[in-house]
């Protein structure tokens, strides 16, 4: 578990490093593209832009023009990393204390609850001793660590689109009118 954590801290940061250089690239590329675009709207539209300065403008044109996703992937990637094994941690939880508490049973008490021959076979499956069969009524569980693992990750993906269709800027005209 200690070289997972490891692992994900390597990874992370790593892609981390990669978006805060790839975003200095881009706040290079925005600034420059706001001077433009500020100097084209002053001598097309000057009154559209009456009491605003080039710095403000420029803190809008970047709100309004910069892309968004890789961060949010970045947010997704990194909480993949880090609550995959929680989640697995609390669903291995969950299902002890389902055992222990007696709402599911025991693969054990299901195997014995089946129909057995005077051989010891099970009658609904002919060709699997009882022991066999206790090993795959134990690894039907795997079906509840699947669901329980994608439920948590379409949570992530379902949480952080939201969030990033949430907090969409608008249009630079938009943006512009609504600083007024």
């Amino acid at each position: 578990m200690f070289s997972y954590i490891i692992f994900c801290l390597v990874v992370v940061g790593g892609l981390y490093g990669l978006y805060r250089w790839w975003t200095a690239r881009i706040d290079g590329e925005l600034a420059e593209g706001a001077a433009f675009e500020y100097d084209r709207l002053k001598s097309a539209e000057p009154e559209f832009l009456n009491d605003l300065s080039a710095a403000d403008f420029a803190k809008i044109y970047t709100k309004a023009e910069r892309p968004r996703a890789p961060g949010y992937w970045l947010a997704v990637v990194s909480t993949f990393l880090i609550g995959s094994p929680l989640m697995m941690g609390l669903l291995a939880g969950g299902d002890w204390a389902m055992h222990r508490f007696g709402i599911i049973p025991n693969p054990s008490e299901v195997v014995a609850s089946l129909m057995l021959d005077d051989s010891g076979q099970t009658r609904v499956v002919n060709d699997i001793p009882p022991e066999a069969l206790q090993y795959y009524v134990h690894d039907l569980g795997g079906f509840y660590y699947f669901f329980g693992l994608l439920i948590f990750w379409i949570g992530v993906v379902w949480f952080f689109m939201r969030r990033y269709h949430q907090r969409r800027p608008g249009l630079l005209r938009d943006e512009i009118i609504r600083a007024r």
